[in-house]
C-alpha cells in the first residue's frame, strides 16, 4: 500500500498564485485552453501561471465527472504552458521540477520519472527537491521499478525534515523493499514509520502485512487490530491517494483487516468477517503470480482462516 501526499514544496509556492485565481477564476481557465505565446512570460510568471493551475487541479474531487474534468484541463493547460516554454531544459530549476510533477499527475509515470530524475540532477538542493524526489518515487511505483522506488524514498529522508514527510516516506519505503524481498528492511522502514508517526494507521497496516509473510500471524493480528483502533473507516484501504503495485496486493490488506473486525464480534458476525478474510486472501492467490514469492504464507493464511471456521482445506496439503 502507498500513500501519496500533495506536493508539499510545490503546493506552498501557488500560495500568491491563488489569490489571482481565486479573483478571477475564468483568467486560469482561458490561460489552460490558451497558453501565452513565447517571450511573454518571465520565468516567475510562467511558475506563477502553472502553479496556479496545478493547485486547481490537485484541489479538485476527481471523481467526480465534472470537476474530474477540469482538473484534466488545469494540468494539461500547465503542461502546455511548460512545453511552449521549454521547461524540461530551463536554467531555473523550478520549471524542471514544475514539469515532471505535472507529468506525474497526468500519469505519465516514464515522461515524469526522466523529468524529475534531470531535475534532481540539475539542481538537488533546490527547495522543491524533496517534492520532486517522493513524486518520482510514487512514478517507480506504478511502474513497478521498485529498486529505484527504494532509491528515491532514500533521497526523499535524506532532503526532507518534515516528520510527517518522512513518516510517509519510510512507510511507503517498506512496502518498496517488501516488493524486492527485503522482508527485515521492510520492518526497519516501517518501525521508522510508526516511531515517527504512532498515531497513523498505514505503517501498522504495512507491519501486520510483514509480519504475516513473515510467518508471525500472531503479531500480524495485533499490528492489524491497531490499524483497525485508528482507521475504523478503512480509509488507508480505500482512501484518496492511496494505491496498490501490483493492484492485487490489496486483496492481502483487507485480509488482515477483516481478521481484526472478526476479533470484535462473535457468531455469524464473527463468521462473516472470517468469510470475508477467506475470500480475501483466495483473491490474492487468484492473482498472483505462480513465481511470487509471498504465496506460500497466502495459502497458509488460507488454511489458518479455514481452521478457524471448521472448513475443510482447499489447498492441497504441503510436502513434507
Amino acid at each position: 500500500m502507498n500513500r501519496g501526499v500533495l506536493a508539499f514544496g510545490f503546493a506552498l509556492s501557488v500560495a500568491t498564485a491563488t489569490g489571482a485565481m481565486r479573483a478571477d477564476p475564468a483568467s486560469i481557465w482561458d490561460k489552460a485552453k490558451s497558453p501565452t505565446k513565447p517571450g511573454q512570460l518571465s520565468a516567475d510568471d510562467i511558475h506563477r501561471q502553472v502553479a496556479a493551475l496545478y493547485h486547481q487541479a490537485i484541489t479538485t474531487r476527481v471523481d467526480d465527472p465534472l470537476f474530474g474534468g477540469q482538473a484534466q484541463v488545469a494540468l494539461e493547460g500547465a503542461y502546455a504552458i511548460l512545453v511552449r516554454y521549454d521547461a524540461n531544459k530551463s536554467s531555473d530549476p523550478r520549471l524542471r521540477y514544475d514539469f515532471g510533477l505535472v507529468l506525474a499527475k497526468l500519469r505519465r509515470y516514464a515522461d515524469a520519472a526522466a523529468a524529475l530524475e534531470d531535475a534532481l540532477g540539475f539542481a538537488k538542493e533546490h527547495p522543491f527537491a524533496a517534492d520532486g524526489a517522493f513524486e518520482l518515487a510514487i512514478c517507480y511505483s506504478h511502474l513497478g521499478k521498485h529498486e529505484e522506488e527504494e532509491r528515491a524514498y532514500l533521497v526523499v529522508l535524506e532532503l526532507t525534515d518534515q516528520e510527517g514527510v518522512k513518516a510517509i516516506a519510510y512507510s511507503n519505503l517498506a512496502e518498496s523493499r517488501m516488493a524486492q524481498g527485503k522482508v527485515v528492511e521492510s520492518i526497519d522502514a516501517a518501525e521508522s514509520a510508526i516511531a515517527l508517526r504512532p498515531d497513523s494507521a498505514s505503517p501498522h497496516l504495512n507491519m501486520a502485512i510483514l509480519q504475516d509473510r513473515s510467518g508471525n500471524p500472531v503479531a500480524s493480528l495485533v499490528s492489524a487490530k491497531h490499524a483497525l483502533e485508528l482507521d475504523p473507516d478503512g480509509e488507508y484501504i480505500d482512501g484518496e491517494g492511496v494505491f496498490f503495485e501490483p493492484a492485487y496486493e490489496k486483496h492481502w490488506y483487507v485480509a488482515l483487516r477483516e481478521q481484526a473486525l472478526a476479533e470484535r464480534y462473535f457468531g455469524d458476525e464473527r463468521k462473516a468477517h472470517l468469510m470475508a478474510a477467506l475470500v480475501a486472501y483466495r483473491k490474492w492467490l487468484d492473482l498472483a503470480e505462480p513465481t511470487n514469492r509471498f504465496r506460500l504464507r497466502a495459502e497458509e493464511g488460507v488454511a489458518r482462516v479455514e481452521k478457524i471456521l471448521k472448513l475443510k482445506p482447499s489447498l492441497p496439503p504441503k510436502k513434507k
